[in-house]
């Protein structure tokens, strides 16, 4: 069978191969590697080991073969490759989305905390206390929406092929995540006076 330009392929039937020999040749082809000899392919197909055996030397059956395992690895290659493309691609979005949730957390975040604050400084004027006194806790964790952020952003830094943490500084902000806020700004002066 010839390919659609008109060259025929090595795993194709060839010129002078006839339909039955073209069918022992992809039993042959088909076989799995380690069972992929004429004495056994011939033994499953109830045939004598020599007549394939000579129609493998004629039509060069071995040659054939690895041309078609090559033409399966560069069909998988190729098929990878687009699937690697289109995972990057679905990671960037769940990155991008990430971002965007966390964002949309720190926005209400804001909103809260600012909405409270007003409230506890009208509280304190109402009774007479010094406004700028007034102190609210927030509800919403920071760092669950801080983390949120760091996901989404580690997510599409990832999949764009960017460095995601310095290692080259001995990966100084390991297991910063623990800390508490208090915690954060003393290592941060800290750090400054270091430098």
């Amino acid at each position: 069978m010839p390919s659609m330009t008109g060259e025929r392929k090595p795993w194709q039937q060839q010129v002078g191969e006839s339909s039955k020999l073209y069918r022992y040749f992809c039993a042959y082809m088909n076989a799995m590697p380690g069972e992929r000899s004429c004495p056994k392919v011939a033994k499953r197909l109830g045939l004598s080991a020599v007549t394939l055996t000579k129609a493998s030397q004629k039509y060069g059956w071995q040659a054939r073969v690895g041309a078609w395992d090559q033409e399966i690895a560069r069909r998988m290659a190729a098929s990878t490759e687009d699937a690697v493309v289109e995972m990057r691609k679905r990671h960037i979005q769940i990155g991008v989305g990430l971002q965007t949730a966390g964002v949309k957390e720190l926005q209400a975040l804001v909103n809260k905390v600012n909405a409270a604050a007003a409230g506890a400084q009208a509280l304190a004027i109402k009774e007479g206390r010094d406004p700028s006194l007034a102190f609210h806790e927030p509800v919403l964790s920071p760092l669950d929406t801080l983390r949120l952020l760091q996901s989404g952003i580690e997510i599409e830094r990832l999949t764009r092929g960017l460095v995601t943490a310095r290692v080259a500084d001995g990966d100084d902000d390991a297991g910063l995540e623990k800390l508490t806020l208090e915690e954060l700004k003393t290592l941060k002066a800290l750090k400054a006076k270091l430098a």
